[in-house]
């Protein structure tokens, strides 16, 4: 009975690096604008690492954050909020179209957050280190141009928050405490991966 658990075991490890890859990629995003006297900036870098085996794959994504906002003229008053996040997923295919894949992000999401503010070369943190965590499903599509390169594009989190972030524009995870179900711009992220 070993010999036969054994051999179950090896022939199902066998099959799994048959078709097993590793990919490494991530997200790249930055944006600036000018509102009502103020420049508002964001970037965020969000590298990743997963080992992908038939329909299924896990993965770990990093991600930093930080977003400011300054005055245009006048006073040197700025906000800026910093933020760190952990996401290990499993990531479901669900169907492909040619080059394109259809996929479920089952994620659960770790941020770490703190803000300050700089009036007039004098800075000040408006609260402590901060935490707050988010589990739930996140849609997306992967477009494979090449066997070894693939875009991927998110949108949308159906899911379950808890803390907050205080409503902070910009950051990773703008999701209030509570089930949230959400579609809109906000949720919009492009990745791009390397197959080896």
């Amino acid at each position: 009975m070993k010999k036969a658990i054994l051999t179950f075991v090896i022939a199902f490890a066998g099959i799994i690096t048959a078709n097993a890859q590793v990919w490494l990629g991530g997200s790249l995003g930055f944006n600036t604008n000018k509102a009502e006297g103020q420049r508002g900036t964001y970037l965020f870098l969000g590298p990743e690492v997963g080992y992908s085996f038939g329909d299924w794959s896990v993965a770990m994504a990093l991600g930093y954050a930080n977003s400011t906002s300054a005055a245009l003229a006048g006073p040197t008053n700025k906000y800026t909020t910093s933020a760190l996040q952990v996401s290990p997923y499993i990531r479901y295919n669900v169907c492909n179209i040619e080059k394109f894949s259809f996929f479920l992000d089952g994620a659960f999401d770790f941020i770490g957050w703190r803000d300050k503010y700089n009036i007039n070369g004098t800075i000040t943190y408006g609260r402590d280190w901060q935490t707050t965590w988010q589990a739930g499903i996140k849609p997306g599509i992967a477009f494979h141009p090449t066997a070894k390169w693939a875009a991927v594009f998110h949108c949308g989190f159906i899911g379950y928050s808890k803390g907050s972030i205080g409503g902070i524009d910009n950051i990773i995870s703008p999701y209030d405490p509570g089930f949230n179900i959400d579609f809109t711009a906000s949720t919009i992220s492009v990745g791009f991966y390397y197959n080896f």
